[in-house]
């Protein structure tokens, strides 16, 4: 297989809606409701609602990253708004604004693992210490990249300011519903951290590191497992143990990336992509 094979395939695996995306969104929001909704009765703690926005936390992002790169709206460009819509749905419970997001995203794309370009160097991390600071950093390091960026547009910075509002507001609002604002405040604080630590983790830190390959087939590890705990893991790590996928082929829904890896796995491996097998098994030549 050659280059323009592989993006050939990548480009059919581009090319539908990506309704999978839509409905995962749809099901976060439903689940992250459900704890806001169980929070404004609640007096006591409830592991429920806990649960939920910590899961949310971590999920959420992955339809926000799909909006990022359009890959909600796949080849169709009549639904492209779809992609500001989940984005900014994404956004809002993550608080994080997506047109903000998106320019600081799209800026890790193009300087991936450069060590003053790219944005997302911060969630580099080589020791116990440093990965912690990491955590307590990613969610400050979005409104520090809004600060300090200055190419904007105006139409951007607007939406940005009316994102940063509506983000506000509806934390002051939930918090003068729920039953119990200290409880509410703790549960949505605390599972918001625990969810986001994990997604920084699994999704901008372990596939980086060590953060210092720039070359374009380098930047990103694949990891794996042997036979039917591959689509396990995959599953739960929301398809980003495929990051080379994306940042190779960066308009392919996250739910299709372990379909075009395994589609031109040869290709890739040629091309040097990092690889991490769990539990792989030795080959022998049979005599």
């Amino acid at each position: 297989m050659d280059q323009h094979s592989a993006q050939a395939i990548a480009i059919e695996q581009a090319k539908p809606m990506g309704w999978l995306t839509i409905g995962f969104c749809a099901v976060c929001v439903a689940a992250y409701g459900s704890a806001v909704w169980t929070l404004t009765t609640a007096m006591t703690w409830s592991w429920i609602a806990f649960a939920a926005m910590t899961i949310v936390a971590y999920a959420i992002y992955t339809p926000l990253h799909d909006a990022v790169h359009g890959a909600v709206s796949g080849g169709h460009r009549q639904w492209r708004w779809l992609n500001e819509c989940v984005g900014m749905i994404s956004g809002h419970i993550l608080g994080i604004p997506f047109y903000a997001h998106r320019r600081e995203h799209l800026e890790h794309h193009r300087h991936t693992n450069h060590s003053e370009r790219d944005p997302d160097i911060a969630y580099s991390a080589h020791s116990l210490t440093q990965w912690v600071k990491m955590l307590f950093r990613a969610l400050p390091l979005q409104y520090e990249f809004i600060a300090r960026f200055d190419e904007f547009s105006g139409s951007d910075r607007r939406a940005i300011r009316w994102e940063i509002a509506l983000i506000v507001l509806s934390r002051a609002v939930f918090l003068l519903v729920v039953a119990d604002p200290m409880i509410a405040a703790v549960t949505m604080i605390t599972a918001h951290f625990l969810g986001n630590a994990l997604l920084v983790s699994l999704f901008a830190w372990v596939v980086h590191h060590p953060h210092t390959e720039t070359a374009r087939f380098q930047q990103t590890t694949i990891y794996r497992l042997e036979g039917v705990f591959d689509p396990i893991i995959t599953a739960l790590w929301l398809h980003q143990n495929y990051h080379a996928i994306h940042h190779l082929f960066p308009k392919v829904p996250f739910f299709r990336y372990r379909r075009t890896y395994l589609a031109m796995q040869d290709y890739l491996k040629a091309q040097g992509v990092p690889h991490f097998n769990w539990w792989a098994r030795p080959r022998t030549n049979d005599a």
